[in-house]
């Protein structure tokens, strides 16, 4: 292969992981990028793709602990800032969760009261990448 199509991966990956939260592409932007490189001396594209396997799997496996050493030495956790926060509804959805804004980004909730546009809620929680309200 060559080595534009890792520099495309590469971006790909990159951008995947500027926009979801916490480390879900980095190791594969990481071996992407050194294939970029490799890829002039390598002969068959089956090797190209095994080298990125395995170089994914060896990123995988150094930077998880140091990731998760790092995260957890963090002063305070992000529920402690956002437990507490008042949100204003901007959407119900049809699936009866609600779309808010809290800092400046869209988060999805649910809460066990109805909501109508426009009214507030306190969170109370985070499940996943959903937040718990509770009606104002």
């Amino acid at each position: 292969m060559e080595g534009y199509i890792w520099l495309a991966l590469t971006i790909v990956f990159v951008i995947g992981e500027l926009s979801a939260p916490g480390l879900v592409s980095i190791w594969f932007a990481l071996a992407a990028g050194i294939l970029t490189l490799a890829s002039k001396f390598i002969t068959t594209p089956i090797n190209e793709f095994y080298l990125f396997i395995v170089l994914s799997f060896v990123f995988l496996v150094v930077t998880r602990p140091l990731s998760k050493k790092m995260l957890s030495k963090r002063k305070y956790k992000i529920e402690d800032r956002i437990i507490g926060q008042m949100v204003v509804v901007e959407e119900a959805l049809p699936d009866g969760s609600y779309e808010v804004m809290l800092d400046g980004k869209h988060w999805k909730a649910i809460c066990s009261e109805e909501l109508p546009a426009g009214s507030r809620g306190k969170v109370l929680k985070i499940e996943g990448i959903k937040l718990i309200l509770e009606k104002e």
